[in-house]
């Protein structure tokens, strides 16, 4: 029998048992009911309803779900109980909710990480539940805890299977899951988004797990690379890099003046040069003096400083 059947029949029972001092007031509709309890009784449905507000008419809904008391639903319970509620257009029917403490998907997938894990210490492991975990939602005064049991674990095949029970103390629901083991790896990535020209620092690295069977041949793994560099362009944040987009910072911007230092064996004699492209330290970049127009090369040793070997007296 539906849940809504049952309190009709109920309150009509108890209509028939009621004397004839009877209410002699018009009780008002909720405009919105949320119960806690495993019950709803006359208060949860009208207000204004004196002696009958404890009244039982039956069961609540199951926790975090909904039910709802049509017109006639509301007619029949208002005329069991003599309230003499009359329905309007905008008071016709009333959704009862079971409030719920709700238990989230991602507290059921983190407590059987963890067992896993416990069952296999010294491995950093993740795990892919087979089917989506539905939230478990628990009687409101109910802890939101879960427990793991009957943890099986297939090492050649990397599969579990287990045992989910809420709430941990005092279970009131159970439900069977299984799924694949993965081993993880930590992979830098930037905690916000970075411009070109920003240099990175450690402060702006962290690290995210990612299942090492899925982690690309050509991502930075050693964060200590990523320290000092700027991206080649704008890079978002939690995500994996490539060594193509990072570079180590310009030292010489194309266009720049910049100080030419010439060594030639113990000599050391400086002038200035314009350079004609960009380059961070160590790259070779070309040059052109400035007086005499002549292009050179030479190697970024600083900011705006290049080095050079002199070959020729011709500069």
């Amino acid at each position: 029998m539906k849940r809504i059947e049952k309190i009709i029949m109920t309150a009509a029972a108890f209509g028939v048992l009621m004397c004839a001092s009877t209410l002699a007031f018009a009780a008002n509709l909720k405009s919105a009911s949320a119960v806690t309890e495993d019950i709803i009784t006359v208060g949860d449905v009208f207000d204004g309803t004196g002696e009958y507000a404890d009244r039982y008419l039956g069961p609540a809904p199951a926790p975090g779900r909904t039910m709802t008391l049509s017109q006639n639903d509301l007619y029949r319970i208002s005329n069991a109980f003599d309230l003499g509620w009359q329905a309007t257009a905008t008071e016709n029917h009333l959704v009862i909710r079971r409030i719920a403490n709700t238990l989230s998907q991602d507290t059921i997938a983190d407590a059987l990480k963890q067992a896993v894990r416990k069952k296999m210490p010294g491995q950093k492991l993740g795990i892919d539940i087979d089917s989506r975990i539905k939230n478990i939602n628990l009687p409101a005064d109910t802890a939101k805890t879960v427990s793991v049991s009957n943890l099986e674990i297939d090492a050649q095949r990397n599969r579990f299977t287990a045992k989910i029970s809420a709430p941990a103390d005092a279970p009131v629901v159970h439900r069977q899951v299984s799924g694949r083991i993965s081993i993880m790896t930590d992979v830098p990535v930037l905690t916000s988004a970075l411009r070109e020209g920003d240099i990175i620092s450690s402060n702006d690295i962290t690290t995210i797990e990612m299942d090492a069977r899925k982690v690309p041949a050509n991502i930075v793994l050693d964060a200590q690379k990523l320290v000092g560099q700027t991206p080649r362009r704008g890079l978002a944040a939690m995500r994996p890099l490539t060594p193509s987009e990072i570079m180590a910072p310009l030292s010489v911007k194309k266009g720049d003046l910049v100080t030419v230092i010439l060594k030639n064996g113990a000599l050391n004699l400086t002038m200035q040069a314009k350079a004609l492209q960009n380059g961070a330290d160590g790259e070779v970049v070309r040059l052109i003096n400035t007086e005499s127009n002549r292009m050179l090369e030479g190697t970024i040793t600083g900011p705006q400083t290049v080095t050079m070997t002199l070959t020729s007296a011709k500069l």
